[in-house]
């Protein structure tokens, strides 16, 4: 075999010629052709898989040099840009106003250029002109030419009002419109001026404005207007501001004379506007409800007002005197006052209904007869059940919708129930309660107060309201009683509490350590637990996780609770290490007008959110050199939807406590003369557009409602308070 390779040689088949895949012009596929080919090819023309002939295909090493002879696609009719009318007409627009711009700015006058005040005044002096040559040197003295003016004259017109024709008038609703009557004088030009004349010239006419727009539906009555024009002419006393003497302010609705206790013309006050008779009055609180409101003057006597109250007479009365109260709260029904002594008294809401004792007279029972009317208001003590250390008093006392809680100097916490429904939703924080027998003083009944959701738990499910299984003797007692004991809370008698406040159906209790306990009503997720709680019912007193809605990293310790209604918040202190101590304002609730201030309207909030525009401020202290937090001085919050937040900064030279308000506002309570809510907290502005700023100072005459001096130089501020779609600033006695 010798040198001769033991294998044979492959043989490679020779390869056909490549077909041309770009037929020529005039070279057409035939289709026949390739239909009989495929007849006796197997070979598939097509595929939907890239099997191992298409990729064999892909492997044409002549496929890049065919490509490149093809060259670059030449188009025949290029494309040329098109300009619609419309687009045509706008960059016209554009660059008019730029031209506009550049001229207002230039040192030189150009001609028939004018600004819309000039202009107006033109149009108005061209109809007192007799004559062409008066018309022609009009326009020239303000560099416009005649027929220019003549032409703007046919589309352009300006309105002169006749003097003392101005007639303002307020609806029922608030809304204020302005009636003024306008008139011109016919121009004698020649006929060639006749048309531009007569596009000018009217005999009387009839211009009607209002200061916002507003829908009017087919079916709505007409709405009884006032006039005001006397009034306004005049000078009225209640929107001017002294700042020499003390004002009390009010804004919102006043249907039952609560603002404005003499006849008032408006039922709403869009802007604040000066109480007259409380001028020169420092009171040690104020509070409104739905009909009625209450306050304490510099001498602790409580006087009562409101059409809820008195119908015969809305002057306020004086309902209680000597007993130094120091904080009332009011319900539905009855007025409750603190003393300094820490008394809780009880009074009637309502004149006409004196308080009874269900065990007829009692030692505790006494009356006090209001000045000025011949009713006679009684009252009550309410005493405590369990018995106080020597020296222990109530400090403080917070009403909801039907309970009230007290607290007492040495952190303990006291719940009364008010009416029947004062622990449908868990909030006393205890169910059996004791009050006296109608029948003998000595005895007492006992009746367990249950949560709805015990006693009946498939109540909402239920199409139709279900019947209550209280007995027939239980139901007598609720339906007319009155219970003049406040008990202590079991569940937090081992805790010291720094603060306790009663939300509409709920409660809340702040412990000496800055933490949070909260029960009751839930439904909005107010008590705060998260939105993984879902149930509508807290009976027992559970901590609120505040840490939760704030960065893990940080400290967090709650300072002050506050709540109203369905809306709470919390005033929390957050330490971090990297960042400077701030102050958040967490809110949950019901957020359906904005009162969450997140700048969103939500109907339900379990999960603590910051307040925009009132969380993490910070001011610079000279003294310290340093950056510190801006503490809410106050917070306010109204049963029916909105906040008054004051912030403190007072501590800063030249600055004060300014006034952020959020939430409802459909009877303007506001007071930003609107009526549609706002979701986040804004500041508030006086009607001369300058910030509403709360001060301190020392008062240099004080009187009592009687108008009598009390004293001299009293150090006083001014506190924000609210109340059922009413707001309101007073100077408070600092005590």
């Amino acid at each position: 075999m010798g040198s001769a390779s033991s294998k044979a040689a492959r043989k490679l088949p020779k390869r056909s010629e490549i077909p041309s895949w770009t037929p020529g012009p005039a070279q057409k596929p035939d289709v026949d052709a390739a239909r009989m080919e495929g007849r006796h090819n197997t070979r598939p023309l097509a595929s939907g898989k890239k099997d191992a002939a298409i990729l064999e295909d892909a492997k044409d090493p002549h496929f890049l040099s065919n490509l490149s002879q093809l060259g670059p696609v030449s188009v025949n009719q290029p494309l040329q840009p098109v300009r619609s009318a419309a687009a045509a007409k706008s960059r016209q627009l554009l660059e008019n106003r730029m031209r506009s711009d550049q001229e207002e700015i230039s040192p030189h006058t150009f001609r028939n250029r004018v600004s819309g005040p000039t202009l107006t005044f033109v149009l108005d002096q061209r109809k007192s002109g007799v004559s062409i040559e008066e018309v022609k040197n009009l326009a020239n003295k303000h560099g416009v030419d005649l027929e220019k003016l003549e032409s703007v004259s046919r589309y352009v017109n300006s309105v002169s009002i006749q003097n003392g024709s101005v007639v303002r008038t307020v609806g029922q609703d608030g809304e204020e419109s302005v009636s003024v009557m306008t008139s011109a004088s016919r121009i004698h030009l020649s006929p060639s001026h006749l048309l531009g004349a007569t596009s000018v010239a009217v005999a009387a006419t009839v211009l009607l404005y209002t200061g916002s727009q507003k829908a009017i539906h087919n079916d709505a009555a007409k709405p009884d207007t006032v006039d005001i024009s006397e009034q306004l002419k005049e000078g009225s006393a209640t929107n001017k501001v002294n700042t020499d003497k003390l004002q009390t302010l009010f804004w919102g609705s006043n249907q039952s004379k609560l603002l404005s206790p003499e006849v008032s013309d408006s039922e709403h006050y869009r802007t604040p506007q000066v109480a007259d008779w409380l001028d020169n009055v420092a009171l040690r609180d104020l509070a409104f409800h739905k009909s009625h409101a209450a306050c304490v003057d510099a001498r602790g006597d409580v006087y009562q007002w409101g059409e809820g109250f008195s119908r015969q007479s809305t002057k306020p009365c004086r309902t209680l005197d000597g007993k130094d109260i120091i904080q009332i709260q009011l319900a539905d029904s009855k007025v409750y006052a603190l003393s300094r002594n820490g008394n809780i008294y009880v009074l009637s809401a309502n004149s006409s209904e004196p308080m009874k004792s269900l065990a007829g007279t009692s030692p505790w029972w006494k009356s006090a007869v209001g000045l000025g009317t011949k009713n006679i208001v009684g009252f009550a003590e309410i005493r405590p059940r369990e018995t106080l250390d020597w020296g222990e008093k109530f400090t403080s006392i917070s009403t909801g919708n039907h309970h009230l809680l007290a607290l007492t100097s040495l952190g303990r916490a006291f719940a009364h129930p008010i009416t029947k429904d004062a622990n449908a939703y868990g909030q006393l924080g205890f169910r059996k309660v004791e009050f006296p027998s109608s029948s003998k003083g000595t005895e007492t009944v006992t009746v367990e107060l249950v949560p709805k959701y015990i006693v009946d738990p498939y109540a909402k499910s239920a199409p139709s309201t279900r019947a209550s299984k209280q007995t027939e003797r239980e139901h007598n007692f609720l339906s007319t009683w009155f219970c003049p004991t406040i008990f202590e809370i079991p569940s937090l008698k081992d805790i010291k509490i720094d603060q306790l406040v009663a939300g509409g159906r709920s409660s809340f209790a702040l412990t000496k350590t800055g933490r949070v306990l909260g029960w009751g009503a839930n439904e909005y997720g107010q008590v705060g637990l998260g939105n993984n709680v879902t149930v509508d019912t807290i009976t027992v007193p559970t901590e609120v996780a505040l840490w939760r809605s704030l960065s893990p990293r940080s400290q967090t310790k709650c300072l002050k609770i506050n709540a109203g209604g369905d809306l709470t918040s919390f005033t929390v202190e957050v330490q971090s290490d990297t960042s400077p101590t701030t102050i958040d304002v967490l809110m949950c609730g019901n957020g359906q007008w904005g009162g969450l201030g997140n700048n969103v309207f939500s109907n339900a909030q379990g999960t603590p959110v910051r307040a925009k525009n009132a969380s993490g401020l910070l001011e610079y202290n000279d003294l310290k050199r340093a950056l510190q937090p801006i503490h809410p001085q106050s917070i306010v919050i109204s049963p029916s939807g909105h906040v008054l937040l004051t912030l403190d900064t007072s501590s800063a030279e030249g600055s004060g406590r300014d006034l952020l308000t959020w939430g409802k506002n459909y009877d303007s309570e506001l007071g930003n003369g609107k009526k549609s809510s706002v979701p986040a907290p804004m500041t508030m502005h006086t009607p001369e557009g300058e910030r509403f700023i709360l001060r301190r100072m020392k008062a240099k005459d004080v009187v009592d409602l009687q108008g009598n001096r009390w004293k001299k130089g009293v150090l006083v501020e001014q506190q924000a308070v609210t109340g059922y779609c009413t707001s309101g600033v007073f100077w408070k006695i600092v005590q």
